[in-house]
């Protein structure tokens, strides 16, 4: 912001001047860090990290974003457009990095969301090609870290070309400075495996071996489960049949005369012993035939 009450939301509140711009790095944190220092690094990294644009100019924080370490780099390794002071970078790696200048300083100065990515494209896209020797020579210079790191915040840039509303993705610290191109996050995911297509449930189970655990876990449940069941049934049965046992009743005292029919007298003896109940089979039955005399017939 170019004035302390200056309003974020209003592109013509901030512009980004020379005496902005921050050359070593012990000038954005530390003991020693300067005001314009720690402002600088607050709001490169607020941008970096920013989708926000205003619809109807299209510009948008991304593009100032590359625009501040564009500028950046261009002050301090290649002196553009007029610092008189010489860095530990210019001097150090001038060779290394002069083929970048013609990308970078081409139109820097003209406001124009065209230009967004104007330094990816100019000289046929040469510009990833010869940006790794510059970048690799930064990080060996005491102070220059951040230099290098910008670099590849640009090479990101031309690599993702965010339109309007998506912010650019950088997996690595711009402001570190105790090594090169520290990452953001802990992932070990190689980039084969976050591309390898799964195979479904039906050829998993065809192609896949089982370890040795699952292995054990599967004759467990086939076998243990069953057995259980038995075990369980035979006891539950060796229970029930004690159970009846201790409940069977004790037999009760038979009344001998219960349910019999009373007793029948004797019948008055014969002279020879011989009662005068007829003798006769049950089904038989005397009659009579013609003269009177007495015949058995035989009941069918």
């Amino acid at each position: 912001m170019d004035q302390p009450n200056g309003d974020p939301s209003n592109t013509k509140s901030s512009s980004t001047q020379t005496h902005d711009l921050i050359c070593e790095d012990w000038q954005y944190s530390g003991a020693n860090a300067t005001g314009a220092g720690r402002k600088w690094k607050e709001c490169i990294e607020c941008e970096s990290s920013s989708s926000r644009f205003d619809l109807p100019s299209g510009e948008n924080d991304v593009y100032w974003f590359l625009f501040n370490i564009k500028f950046t780099v261009d002050w301090c390794i290649f002196g553009y457009p007029s610092n008189p002071d010489t860095t530990a970078a210019s001097t150090t790696c001038g060779d290394a990095c002069n083929n970048l200048k013609p990308m970078t300083t081409y139109q820097l100065l003209q406001t124009d969301m065209s230009l967004q990515y104007s330094y990816c494209r100019y000289g046929n896209g040469s510009f990833l090609a010869d940006v790794a020797n510059c970048t690799k020579c930064l990080a060996n210079v005491p102070g220059a870290q951040v230099l290098s790191n910008y670099l590849h915040a640009m090479s990101d840039g031309c690599q993702q070309q965010p339109g309007n509303g998506t912010a650019l993705k950088l997996d690595f610290d711009l402001f570190n400075t105790t090594s090169p191109l520290t990452t953001k996050t802990t992932s070990t995911t190689s980039p084969a495996s976050t591309s390898t297509v799964m195979p479904t449930s039906a050829s998993a189970s065809t192609t896949t071996q089982p370890t040795r655990s699952n292995t054990s876990v599967k004759i467990g449940a086939g076998v243990g489960v069953p057995l259980g069941v038995v075990l369980a049934a035979l006891v539950f049965g060796l229970l029930m049949l004690r159970s009846r046992r201790n409940r069977r009743p004790e037999p009760a005292e038979i009344d001998d005369t219960k349910g019999l029919p009373p007793p029948v007298p004797p019948e008055p003896m014969s002279e020879m012993g011989v009662g005068t109940k007829n003798l006769s089979r049950p089904h038989d039955k005397a009659v009579e035939v013609g003269n009177g005399d007495p015949r058995h017939e035989l009941s069918i």
